[in-house]
């Protein structure tokens, strides 16, 4: 299951692949950075894909603020690391230092 958790503008990371509103639809695109248009930051976006028709959409796009931006947050942390110590100590265990469960 994938989980996504709304992110302020002036969070966005580069080279970050985000859900974005806009469009009356659920895209999402790769953050590229920001750029002064006038008086307005624009946000650029590549790589933008509908989520709804399954679509690509012209990129690179120019958004604002004025969008909502989600990021993606794993639900299953736990899991992950508790799936590495078992890796690291069956590894120990068995001589193996490439064996993965």
């Amino acid at each position: 299951m994938t989980m996504f958790q709304t992110i302020s503008s002036d969070k966005l990371v580069v080279d970050t692949k985000y859900m974005i509103l806009f469009r009356q639809g659920y895209h999402s695109g790769v953050f590229k950075g920001k750029i002064r248009s006038f008086n307005t930051i624009c946000f650029v976006f590549d790589e933008i894909y509908d989520l709804v028709c399954k679509e690509s959409v012209r990129s690179p796009i120019y958004l604002t603020s004025d969008y909502r931006y989600y990021e993606f947050i794993s639900d299953e942390p736990q899991w992950q690391m508790e799936r590495r110590s078992v890796n690291m100590i069956v590894r120990k265990l068995i001589g193996d230092d490439h064996f993965t469960w």
